[in-house]
């Protein structure tokens, strides 16, 4: 697993006076709209909680039903027999205002609008709707979250908005304006060693908006690297301002939906945003000092480089893996990118030459060696690599058509792993490990499974492709050397 120690208490002295803490620590949950149908709209929500152990109470609300989920259900939130905190609204959104009401009296603070059907209709009368409940919420003292969202994921609260995802804490916050980007950050990060502090899905942001939630993860102890999928703005000046001092205290990692006009056609009907305009974004977070990239693999790839503790100091990688025609595309790979392949000293080449069992194979860098592997060879030419002083970081590919000769046959995935992790640690430098074609599973499976999970389990940084993870390596040195002063 990547190394995501919090070494701070789950409040820090003075965060638990930040106004939105409030959120994270409820007493009991009531899902409104929640069915009698197992598959019905609403369920995850009780299903979540429930599966990944929430302390408190948590009430299902349908007037029709008796019990759901094998938990009491209630007609109403005012029926709920204790006290309530939080609350999710899964009915239409006419009913809302009315529920907020209720809410009120009921003394809930805190709202989560998972209801759609507002101003990303583009429907004038949704969109005053829209607005006539933020005024009832204001007024009853209710903070909102949504509409059209997916909520909070806190996993060391025991709040989640999707059963399957991972149950243990970590130290990357998110924030995301879908909750379909959402959901699938934390699912593929966490298949590659993610673990996260808070998360949010934050939809049409009403009240709650991309400003107000990446300050709050700015000064969270327990979130030490923040994401961020974004549409539009709702305060455009202020989520600069936010985001420049966010980037100074941790590294943030920005997704901005709607850089081309299609896209910006489509968060119209999605959120209801406005996209900003494109070059306006890569000069705001240049000048602030995020990193930008341009999908939810480049997301998680960026993330968990950050995650796994790669500080890179330059640009000089070493190759090492099978197949001559493999090593060379990593090469290029590498070199678009904006690294340099060296060439090793003839002192190097000499002491690698007896590791390496094929006649005719390269070792001048990149080494097209994929006995190294096999006969856990790799660490003394990684210690050699390393201790010469010529590169600053290793690149091992390994073609998942390889584990069926044997990589991880018979093996746990503990020690299908060793090696890598051996290397690694004897290499003194950032450390990647691609696993080629990995999506596909060619090869055996069952062998690539073990070695992917016992990468992850190692801490070491796994990647699909010699580009991603040679794109990963620049954009984190980028970050980690720029010279640049916010304005």
């Amino acid at each position: 697993m990547l190394d995501q120690t919090i070494p701070a208490p789950s409040v820090a002295p003075g965060q638990a006076d930040h106004p939105l803490e409030f959120i994270f620590h409820p007493r009991a949950i009531a899902i409104v709209g929640a069915s009698s149908n197992p598959d019905g709209q609403g369920n995850g929500f009780v299903m979540g909680p429930k599966e990944h152990g929430f302390a408190g109470p948590i009430y299902p609300i349908n007037p029709k039903a008796k019990e759901i989920a094998g938990l009491s259900a209630y007609p109403s939130v005012l029926a709920v027999p204790g006290p309530l905190d939080y609350v999710i609204s899964s009915i239409p959104a006419a009913g809302v205002p009315e529920l907020l009401r209720q809410c009120g009296k009921k003394g809930v603070r805190f709202v989560h609008l998972f209801t759609a059907g507002f101003r990303e209709t583009g429907d004038r009368t949704r969109t005053a709707l829209e607005q006539h409940i933020l005024h009832v919420a204001r007024q009853e003292g209710i903070r909102l979250l949504g509409p059209n969202c997916m909520g909070v994921y806190y996993p060391e609260g025991h709040l989640t908005f999707q059963p399957d995802f991972p149950r243990e804490p970590g130290n990357i916050g998110m924030i995301s304006q879908s909750g379909t980007n959402a959901s699938e950050t934390v699912s593929f990060g966490g298949a590659r060693g993610l673990r996260f502090s808070k998360v949010f899905s934050y939809g049409n942001a009403l009240d709650l908006n991309e400003s107000d939630l990446v300050e709050y993860l700015a000064t969270d102890p327990n979130t030490h690297y923040i994401g961020a999928y974004i549409e539009g703005l709702s305060e455009g000046r202020r989520f600069f301002q936010v985001l420049r001092e966010a980037a100074r205290r941790k590294p943030v990692v920005i997704l901005k939906g709607g850089r081309t006009q299609a896209g910006t056609r489509a968060i119209s009907s999605h959120t209801g945003s406005l996209a900003g305009a494109d070059v306006v974004w890569d000069t705001a977070c240049r000048q602030a000092g995020a990193i930008r990239v341009f999908g939810v693999e480049e997301l998680v790839d960026i993330l968990m480089t950050l995650a796994s503790g790669v500080r890179p100091t330059g640009r000089r990688v070493a190759i090492l893996g099978g197949g001559g025609g493999a090593s060379v595309l990593a090469a290029d790979d590498c070199n678009a990118l904006g690294l340099e392949v060296p060439a090793f000293s003839a002192a190097v080449q000499e002491q690698l030459r007896p590791l390496v069992h094929e006649a005719g194979t390269s070792v001048r860098n990149p080494v097209d060696a994929g006995t190294l592997l096999r006969n856990e060879d790799i660490q003394k030419a990684v210690q050699i690599i390393g201790g010469s002083g010529e590169v600053d970081a290793f690149f091992v590919h390994v073609s998942s058509a390889f584990t069926v000769h044997g990589v991880g046959r018979g093996k746990t995935a503990e020690d299908a792993a060793r090696p890598l992790k051996a290397a690694a640690r004897l290499g003194g430098k950032p450390f990647f490990v691609v696993l080629r074609n990995e999506g596909r599973l060619q090869g055996n499976p069952e062998n690539l499974q073990k070695l992917v999970q016992g990468c992850v389990q190692a801490g070491l940084p796994v990647f699909p492709s010699m580009s991603r993870a040679g794109n990963a390596l620049a954009k984190v040195l980028q970050h980690a050397t720029r010279d640049w002063e916010p304005e």
